[in-house]
């Protein structure tokens, strides 16, 4: 775009002007009346409007690759960290990753993740309870009458309540070796009606098609385990109208969410059982935080830059991200 200068302007409207020199200051027009400088002003102003009204090409769909290995992409990742200037004040838009394996010697494993004010993962084996894992030790089962203080983690690497959850993926990681690779993957944001982790979890382990193929919002998944490089469960999009806000500590624990969908991930018929903690998953949730304390995150300003509405230009294709 050609910048219109002050000796454009004059040149096109036929303006002689008389420079008066001030030393080594440089030089300054006469000639032009308050009239003129507001016309040139104006004109510079609406250039570098323009300029800076230029969108990005921005696909519509998240990348499936960018997916299935835990991340929004790039056109969203770029704002982690910052404020939205028309976000909640002294929030930040950060991203917070939890790892769990599996125990050994079963033969189905599930992992899900409910996105609801308990926030809660689980890895559920077989058709038991009793046995499960959880993904995020942040979640409201282990919370006491005030904040959970889970061991091990503090300050930003958790949740707390009052942040706001936009949006979740869920990923699989199998470091089986190719030889024990046995078994299927069955993935899918399953739909269900029950808010008891022991309710929904033995069903979704250890009969992934009724409870995920057969429930699964736009439809579930599957793929042989052997060949499959990466597979995730995404929110579609994050929400930004209508965030999670997290209530985990038990005396202000908000009604459980019983119709909020899950993210679920099962790998079943596991050969030899033995190699079951192989498998593991991650849940990595995209959230505003409040500011927090003496760390990374603690509240500067607003970002100009970063408005809510970034955070929207694209959506998944599908929730189930399968990469083989």
């Amino acid at each position: 775009m050609e910048m219109y200068s002050a000796a454009h302007y004059k040149k096109d409207k036929g303006y002689k002007s008389k420079r008066v020199h001030y030393g080594e200051e440089g030089t300054t027009d006469q000639a032009m009346s308050p009239t003129d400088v507001n016309v040139e002003l104006y004109k510079l102003k609406e250039q570098v409007r323009a300029m800076h009204d230029v969108k990005e090409d921005i696909p519509m769909f998240f990348d499936p690759q960018d997916l299935s290995r835990g991340s929004y992409g790039v056109h969203v990742d770029k704002y982690l960290g910052r404020s939205p200037c028309d976000g909640p004040a002294g929030y930040i838009f950060q991203k917070v990753t939890y790892s769990a394996g599996a125990v050994a010697s079963k033969t189905n494993v599930g992992g899900m993740y409910k996105l609801s004010p308990d926030h809660m993962g689980f890895i559920y084996h077989d058709n038991e309870t009793g046995t499960e894992v959880r993904i995020n030790e942040d979640g409201a089962d282990l919370a006491g009458a005030s904040d959970p203080t889970p061991a091990g983690i503090s300050g930003e690497a958790k949740l707390v309540p009052g942040d706001l959850i936009l949006g979740a993926i869920l990923q699989l990681v199998d470091t089986r070796s190719s030889d024990n690779r046995t078994g299927f993957v069955t993935a899918g944001l399953v739909s269900n009606d029950s808010a008891t982790p022991d309710t929904y979890g033995p069903e979704l382990s250890n009969d992934p098609s009724n409870f995920i193929t057969g429930s699964a919002i736009s439809g579930g998944k599957t793929h042989a385990a052997n060949g499959l490089v990466s597979c995730s469960v995404a929110s579609p999009n994050l929400n930004i109208y209508n965030p999670t806000v997290i209530a985990t500590a038990a005396s202000d624990l908000a009604p459980a969410a019983i119709g909020a969908p899950i993210n679920a991930i099962t790998v079943s018929g596991i050969s030899p059982a033995s190699t079951s903690n192989q498998i593991r998953f991650q849940l990595h949730v995209y959230a505003l935080v409040g500011a927090r304390q003496k760390t990374i995150s603690h509240y500067t300003q607003p970002d100009p830059s970063f408005r809510m509405e970034c955070l929207t230009r694209q959506f998944a294709e599908h929730p189930v991200s399968m990469i083989h």
